[in-house]
């Protein structure tokens, strides 16, 4: 979800057993939204400093600042 300068996302955990043991590459390929060249170019370069804080037992803070393409954004995580 999206609001203004919120953003919410719901993230899920699974084993990683649950994980294919084979990709099918050729399918996987050309499922991406964009295309792949003969000659691949560097856009551009992502930069992310994290600060991590532990405020009690068992509860843990993450703040990233990451900047990419002359854009900075900021990610609040808490586990």
């Amino acid at each position: 979800q999206t609001s203004g300068y919120k953003r919410i996302r719901e993230e899920t955990s699974f084993p990683v057993d649950d994980l294919p043991q084979k990709l099918d590459l050729k399918n996987l390929l050309t499922s991406l939204p964009f295309t792949f060249t003969q000659h691949p170019e560097l856009l551009g370069l992502l930069v992310t400093e994290r600060t991590t804080f532990y405020i009690e037992t068992g509860v843990k803070v993450d703040l990233d600042q990451s900047s990419y393409l002359g854009i900075t954004d900021y990610e609040l995580e808490i586990e």
